[in-house]
């Protein structure tokens, strides 16, 4: 069974406001664009940490929800390019950057990698604001818990 996901993160959390909220989203459509799961959560953690917990979190829900494949849309290109590709080589490093630094977020890359084996998946890169409905939906559902977080 495939679906089709668009993830979105947004975190006003940074080193100049280590106050900030952060929060996530994401849609799940089948194959004939259908939504059949939205979600949205608050979570405390950067604009990265929260893009990945979205395709983790999203994933999760496939795998524990019987699907075996999926395509996830997300306008992050650090995430797109995590997961499709990065990840891989930061595994085999035992979680270390090229330049052997403790990967970023490393225990939410670790768990990405493990439900990533779980189900045969890809990441598209989309642009962010560019009038695609499900990543404009996401976009507005991850402000939205960032807002409540608190």
């Amino acid at each position: 069974m495939k679906c089709i996901i668009y993830t979105d993160g947004s975190s006003t959390l940074t080193k100049a406001n280590p106050t900030g909220d952060g929060g996530y989203a994401y849609v799940i459509l089948d194959n004939n664009k259908n939504e059949v799961y939205r979600c949205y959560n608050k979570y405390r953690g950067t604009s990265a940490a929260c893009e990945l917990m979205a395709g983790l979190s999203a994933l999760e829900w496939a795998v524990e929800n019987n699907y075996t494949e999926a395509k996830i849309y997300s306008d992050s290109t650090y995430f797109v390019n995590s997961y499709n590709s990065w990840i891989h080589g930061w595994n085999r490093r035992n979680w270390k950057s090229r330049s052997y630094d403790e990967v970023a977020n490393v225990d939410i890359m670790k768990n990405l990698f493990k439900v990533k084996a779980k189900i045969k998946s890809s990441a598209v890169h989309v642009r962010g604001h560019n009038g695609n409905q499900y990543n404009e939906l996401v976009d507005e559902l991850a402000n939205k818990a960032r807002q409540e977080n608190g």
